[in-house]
């Protein structure tokens, strides 16, 4: 009914769906799409024909979303750039998250190994150093431990807690 109409006329959402369709019909031809949250605004039968087209298409697609779960059925890799680290999992968004805590705990035991062992071989080379002070062997064993790759501390991700409290009278 509104085909003929002006987009002045247009709602919010019937206005991002005729802009959304104006760059997937551009992109028909791009062998790259970059989208910014796509699902805005947008109703549930039309995220949903948006998931299923752009699972057709075959151009590669980066797509920022808060909507996991529309990341979850239109996703097949997922990067992440963390403090200047990025990082690339292969699987929809769930499954990043899973691999991630998986990784994270690797880091963090590969990090508590590794400051086990260097302690361990600093303790060494004191008491050596303090059994026979007119040796010179602690040398060799502080020159292992300054030889060691010393790994960082995973960065831990912090929960986010707010509460907002209604005053008596707003």
């Amino acid at each position: 009914t509104k085909l003929n109409g002006r987009m002045s006329e247009l709602s919010g959402g019937e206005a991002t769906k005729v802009m959304l369709a104006r760059v997937l019909m551009q992109a028909e031809d791009s062998n790259l799409l970059f989208l910014d949250e796509p699902t805005s605004h947008l109703d549930i039968d039309t995220v949903e024909w948006l998931e299923e087209y752009l699972l057709k298409l075959k151009a590669a697609i980066v797509v920022v979303s808060h909507d996991r779960y529309f990341l979850d059925r239109v996703v097949t890799r997922v990067a992440e750039l963390d403090d200047g680290r990025l990082r690339q999992y292969q699987g929809n968004y769930s499954m990043f998250v899973e691999k991630k805590a998986l990784d994270l705990e690797r880091e963090r035991i590969a990090f508590e190994k590794n400051r086990i062992e260097r302690e361990r071989n600093m303790r060494i080379a004191e008491e050596q150093h303090n059994r026979l002070w007119f040796d010179s062997t602690h040398k060799v064993r502080l020159k292992m431990v300054d030889r060691m790759d010393k790994l960082d501390a995973p960065i831990e991700e912090k929960d986010i807690r707010v509460s907002f409290n209604a005053a008596v009278k707003s």
